[in-house]
């Protein structure tokens, strides 16, 4: 009876999906129009909140530069997110980091509030189907090494 009982829990276990990953479309508002996450289906993004003023911010653009420039052939988009209520710091910070992504404007603050944002800088990664995999705040070293993991991890899922 004890061996039945675990054959047949040993079986459901096998048997179990995966859990549904949440769905994370959004849009935000960029210098050249809107960003729309459904319009970039089939790509992982790393969706980054940052503000101007913030120190960790400062380290994770080289960063995202560097996550861009390696990973962009495998289908990974980088959006920055300023939640600035001035849009012109926003700009200038992402001049001064000479951001090579995308740069969004949540100046209401609605995107940040939509993934739960605590912290700055805070992350996402949204995988290729459009759902949320993984959500992350603050930015340092380790960090840096265990997000890149994340979104190798997350490209190598086709």
């Amino acid at each position: 009876m004890r061996t039945a009982v675990l054959l047949m829990l040993v079986t459901l276990a096998a048997c179990a999906k995966e859990p549904e990953l949440e769905p994370a479309a959004f849009s935000v508002a960029t210098d050249d129009g809107m960003f729309i996450s459904a319009k970039h289906e089939g790509k992982v993004i790393y969706l980054d909140f940052w503000a101007s003023w913030c120190g960790p911010c400062r380290e994770s653009f080289p960063w995202m530069n560097e996550m861009r420039a390696k990973y962009a052939g495998q289908g990974l988009e980088v959006v920055a997110v300023s939640l600035d209520q001035d849009k012109d710091l926003a700009r200038r910070f992402a001049e001064e980091f000479a951001a090579e992504f995308t740069i969004g404007f949540d100046v209401d603050g609605s995107v940040a509030d939509q993934f739960g944002v605590r912290g700055l800088p805070s992350s996402v990664i949204i995988n290729r189907e459009g759902r949320l995999l993984e959500s992350h705040t603050g930015f340092n070293e380790t960090q840096a090494v265990e997000f890149e993991e994340a979104l190798v991890k997350a490209l190598g899922k086709s």
